[in-house]
């Protein structure tokens, strides 16, 4: 079999891809993914944030006859 490149499965068949087309698309993935978990990240870091705020309410409101720590 020839040298023709990285094979690639498409569905259920293997096809030939040029290795720079392959590099391309994994770079593009790779900034995608990139790009979304840095979004989640903020989001997390948003939630932790009303977290904290809402744990100060609560603890002002009941102080120490409740518990809201892991």
């Amino acid at each position: 079999m020839e040298d023709n490149g990285i094979m690639v499965k498409l569905g259920e068949v293997f096809t030939p891809v040029d290795e720079d087309s392959v590099l391309e698309k994994l770079a593009n993935l790779i900034e995608k993914s990139e790009a979304a978990l840095s979004q989640k990240s903020d989001e997390i870091e948003t939630v932790r944030g009303e977290l904290d705020s809402l744990k100060k309410v609560l603890y002002a409101k009941f102080g120490t006859s409740i518990n809201l720590e892991k």
